[in-house]
């Protein structure tokens, strides 16, 4: 049997440093801002963990993250992506 009524959910999220501010002046997106962001689902065999950070540097945007799945005793993949913005050189 695949799971059984004996497992556990385990259920980490982690929130450091998250704001959402008002949109900017003639906009309706608001401003969303994410640092150490993680999350972590547990239910065995099965493990999904991920993280995020936004880079918002005056010179850099854009995020870093990455994602894991894993199942206990058979394979574990991961994945992890970064797109950052640089902003033209002045000068």
């Amino acid at each position: 049997m695949f799971f059984s009524s004996a497992d556990l959910l385990d259920l980490d999220i982690e929130l450091h440093d998250l704001k959402l501010e008002a949109p900017e002046p003639g906009s309706f997106v608001p401003q969303v801002s994410a640092r150490g962001l993680a999350v972590r689902f547990r239910l065995p065999p099965v493990e999904i963990s991920g993280y995020v950070d936004m880079i918002d540097e005056a010179d850099r945007k854009g995020f870093d993250g990455g994602l894991t799945v894993t199942i206990e005793d058979l394979f574990g993949i991961g994945l992890r992506a970064r797109w950052v913005r640089s902003a033209p050189s002045v000068g």
